[in-house]
C-alpha cells in the first residue's frame, strides 16, 4: 500500500489521465496529511531514506534511491530497453541488474523457453539452457558390417560434414576389415540422411585389395567445393611410401546407384610430381583439408620431415577444385610452404587449418614448448602476416596444450574471424578441459608491437572435473545474423569414454572475451542403458540452422575388445 498524497500535494506514477485528475482533486481537498490517502499501487513509495525503497517487490527497487525533496523512491541507473529491470552498481553487486539492456527479452528470471534464440534469458549465465538437447533416448548406429567382414571390422576415425544442396551428412573413416596381415586399411564414405537412420550411399574412396601394397589412414575431408554438391578428401598411404592422397567425390541425389557418389581427383603427387614432393618432404602425416564456397581453391595441412632434416615440420600446399595441384614456384619450395620452420622442435600432431580472411590460417603444437602456434597466411603470395608464427600460452593454462582445431564461417567468407578450440590442463589440475579462443584476423594483418588484442580470452567449454577431455571437434553454423559453434569431444574417466557436445554462441573477437556458452553440457554416447560407453574420436557437423547439430564418433563394442568399432550418429536440436 502505498502512500499518494502528499503535503507538497500529488506524488504518482503511472495512472490514466482520468485517474490523476480525480487523485489530484481529492489531494487538494485534503487537509491532514498526517493520514494521506493510500490506494493499492505498488509503483509508488514515500521515503526517508533509500532503505525505505529496497522491498525487492519490483524490479528496480534494488537501483531505487530516494529523492529528498520529493520522498519518492526513483530509480537510479539505466533500463535501456524498458523491460523493468535496471542497471545500476548496486543491482550488479546484488546479481540482480540486467545483464542485457539493449534486449528486452533478456532480464534475471525471465524463463527459457519457445525456440532457441541465442540469448541468455534468464541472466544465468548460459545461452538457451535446456533448450537444445539430443535426440532420442539413445545413439544411433548407423555402420556396422555391412560387408559381412571375414574377422570383426574396426571402423575409426570418422570426419563428417553437412551437404546443403542435397541435404545429407557425408562421412568418411578409416576401414580395417581385413585379416590379411597389416596391408589392410581402406578409406570408405558414406551418405546419411541427416538423422543416420538411412544409409544412401556408400563407397571404397580409396582401396587396398589382396596383394597391394597400401594401407590407407588417416582421411579427412572439406566442405562444398566446385561443382556442387562435391567435396574432397585427403588421407594418408602408409605402406605406399607414405604419400598424401587427395579425392573429390560428388553428393549426388540418385539414390538408386551408390556408385555415383565418386566422382575421383587425381591422387597427389602423381607420378610425375612425385620427385618434386620428395626433395622438400618426406614422411608425410596427419593431413587436413579445407575449402570455402566462394574460392576456387583448396589447401592441405599435414606434418612431414624437411629435407636434409629430422624433425618435423608443419607444411601446406593449395590445389584447384578439379584436384591439381597448384605447383607455385613464386610460393615456397615449389608451391609447398614449410610454415612452422622450427628445426629445434618436432611437430607430429595433426595440425589445424581454416581458409578464411585474406589467407588462410594455420595451428599446431609445438610439443619441445608445451604451446600452441598459430600463423595467418595472407594475399596473392601467402606471405605471413605482419605478426608472424604467434606462440599461444593462454592465462589459466598449467599446460598440456593439444589438439587444435580452427573453424570459419562459411556463409561469412568476408568476416575476419576464426576460432581455435584446443585441449588444455586448466591451472592447478592434472585433467584437461577444451578451450575456445577467438582470432581476429585483422589485428594480425597489421604492424603492431604487441598482439594480444587479437586473440579473446580463453572459455572453457566442457566441464569434467576428474577427467580427461581430448579429440575435440567443432562446425561453425550461421544463420542471419546469429553464429554459433558446436562443439563435441572425448571425456575419459573411470575407464570408460563419453562423448560430449556443447554450444557456444560466436561474437565479435575482443580480448575480454571468446564468446559465451550456449547450450548445457551433453552426454551423447550413453543411453542410460549400459554399464560402459567406449566412444572415441568425435565428429560434429551443423546442418539446417545454427541449433542443429549431427555428432558423428565410433565406438568400440565392449571394454575388452578394441579391434571391433562401429560408427554412431547422434542429432542436438531444439526442444519442442
Amino acid at each position: 500500500m502505498k502512500r499518494i498524497c502528499t503535503a507538497g500535494g500529488l506524488a504518482m506514477a503511472t495512472v490514466s489521465a482520468s485517474v490523476a485528475a480525480a487523485l489530484a482533486l481529492h489531494c487538494s481537498l485534503m487537509t491532514d496529511f498526517d493520514k494521506p490517502l493510500v490506494i493499492p499501487d505498488s509503483s509508488v513509495t514515500i521515503c526517508d531514506d533509500d532503505e525505505d525503497c529496497w522491498s525487492g517487490v519490483r524490479p528496480q527497487d534494488d537501483c531505487d534511491v530516494c529523492d529528498s525533496d520529493s520522498r519518492m523512491c526513483t530509480p537510479e541507473g539505466t533500463d535501456a530497453d524498458m523491460d523493468g529491470w535496471w542497471v545500476c552498481e548496486r543491482a550488479i553487486g546484488l546479481g540482480t541488474a540486467d545483464c542485457d539492456d539493449g534486449e528486452a527479452r533478456v532480464f534475471p528470471g525471465n524463463p527459457e523457453i519457445g525456440t532457441p534464440d541465442l540469448l541468455d534469458n534468464d541472466c544465468n549465465g548460459i545461452i538457451d539452457d535446456g533448450r537444445l538437447a539430443a535426440s532420442g533416448t539413445a545413439p544411433v548406429l548407423i555402420y556396422k558390417d555391412p560387408t559381412g567382414c571375414s574377422t570383426p571390422c574396426l571402423w575409426s576415425n570418422p570426419v563428417a560434414r553437412y551437404e546443403p544442396a542435397t541435404d545429407r551428412i557425408a562421412v568418411i573413416w578409416e576401414s580395417d576389415e581385413s585379416d590379411t596381415g597389416p596391408v589392410e586399411n581402406m578409406i570408405r564414405v558414406a551418405s546419411f540422411n541427416v538423422s543416420g537412420t538411412s544409409l544412401l550411399s556408400d563407397q571404397y574412396l580409396m582401396y587396398a585389395g589382396a596383394g597391394e601394397e597400401h594401407n590407407l589412414m588417416e582421411p579427412w575431408i572439406t566442405g562444398t567445393i566446385s561443382p556442387a554438391p562435391s567435396l574432397a578428401a585427403v588421407w594418408i598411404d602408409l605402406l605406399g611410401g607414405r604419400l598424401l592422397g587427395v579425392h573429390g567425390f560428388d553428393m549426388c541425389t540418385d539414390t538408386g546407384d551408390s556408385e555415383c557418389i565418386l566422382r575421383p581427383l587425381p591422387t597427389w603427387p602423381t607420378t610425375a610430381e612425385e620427385a618434386i614432393v620428395r626433395a622438400v618432404v618426406s614422411d608425410p602425416a596427419e593431413p587436413v583439408i579445407a575449402s570455402r564456397s566462394d574460392a576456387a581453391q583448396m589447401a592441405i595441412a599435414w606434418t612431414g620431415v624437411p629435407s636434409g632434416s629430422t624433425a618435423g615440420d608443419v607444411f601446406f600446399a593449395r590445389f584447384e577444385h578439379s584436384g591439381s595441384w597448384i605447383h607455385d614456384t613464386s610460393i615456397g619450395t615449389s608451391g609447398i610452404v614449410d610454415v612452422s620452420q622450427s628445426p629445434a622442435d618436432d611437430e607430429t600432431g595433426r595440425p589445424a587449418l581454416a581458409m578464411a580472411g585474406a589467407g588462410l590460417v594455420v595451428a599446431w603444437v609445438s610439443p619441445g614448448q608445451d604451446e600452441i602456434r598459430l600463423v595467418y597466411l595472407a594475399g596473392s603470395g601467402l606471405e605471413p602476416a605482419p605478426s608472424g608464427i604467434v606462440s599461444l600460452s593462454p592465462p589459466g593454462i598449467a599446460g598440456g596444450m593439444r589438439d587444435p582445431v580452427l573453424v570459419a564461417s562459411d556463409a561469412r567468407p568476408d568476416t575476419a574471424l576464426v576460432y581455435l578450440l584446443y585441449c588444455a590442463n586448466p591451472a592447478g589440475q592434472s585433467t584437461a578441459e577444451v578451450w575456445a579462443m577467438s582470432v581476429d584476423l585483422d589485428i594480425l594483418d597489421t604492424v603492431a608491437s604487441d598482439y594480444s588484442d587479437a586473440f579473446g580470452a580463453p572459455l572453457q567449454v566442457s566441464e569434467s572435473p576428474g577427467a580427461i577431455s581430448i579429440d575435440v571437434a567443432a562446425s561453425w553454423t550461421s544463420e542471419s545474423s546469429l553464429d554459433a559453434i558446436g562443439v563435441a569431444w572425448n571425456d575419459r574417466r573411470g575407464g570408460l569414454n563419453h562423448v560430449y557436445f556443447r554450444r557456444i554462441a560466436a561474437l565479435e573477437s575482443s580480448p575480454e572475451t571468446s564468446g559465451v556458452l550456449a547450450s548445457d553440457e551433453m552426454d551423447l554416447s550413453d543411453d542410460g542403458t549400459a554399464p560402459g560407453v567406449y566412444g572415441q574420436g568425435p565428429t560434429v557437423a551443423g546442418w539446417g540452422s545454427v541449433h542443429e547439430y549431427a555428432v558423428v564418433w565410433w565406438q568400440r563394442r565392449n571394454e575388452v575388445d578394441a579391434e571391433t568399432g562401429d560408427l554412431y550418429m547422434r542429432l542436438v536440436e531444439p526442444v519442442d
